[in-house]
């Protein structure tokens, strides 16, 4: 649920929370400067591109699936397969099985590979309203 939170593990939790653009604000610049202090373990994301409206939406978990892809941001809307994206991130062979993806839906697209890249298709531009923070929390 977004907003919410949800244990990936005893060490790591994922939290969703949704943030208003105020009027006036460049939503762009606020991305920009969440990136710089946050780094890639956090996404500002979009939330209208993630299939959500306020006051509150759902995204969805997941592994990695043979085939999938995601637009890595960054990129100009080129493709990459999910599996060379973790290659390329180092990724350890052994875990890429269990990297966390997060989804618009149990079968939709990926719009974040936690930890390592978001998609451009979810992108926060100078049109965006309504915001979806996503980070990963490390417990204990």
């Amino acid at each position: 649920e977004v907003p919410g939170t949800f244990a990936l593990d005893e060490q790591r939790t994922i939290a969703a929370e949704l943030v208003e653009v105020a009027h006036g604000e460049d939503p762009v610049a606020l991305a920009r400067a969440h990136s710089a202090k946050m780094g890639r373990s956090a996404a500002l994301l979009d939330a209208s591109a993630c299939g959500i409206a306020a006051p509150a939406g759902r995204l969805w978990l997941d592994v990695p699936h043979p085939g999938d892809v995601l637009c890595p941001l960054g990129m100009h809307g080129q493709s990459k397969k999910l599996s060379d994206l973790l290659g390329e991130a180092d990724v350890p062979t052994a875990e890429r099985a269990a990297a966390t993806i997060v989804r618009t839906g149990p079968t939709g697209s990926v719009v974040w590979v936690a930890g390592i890249r978001a998609d451009e298709r979810a992108k926060v531009t100078p049109a965006s309203k309504l915001l979806v923070e996503l980070r990963i929390i490390e417990n204990g």
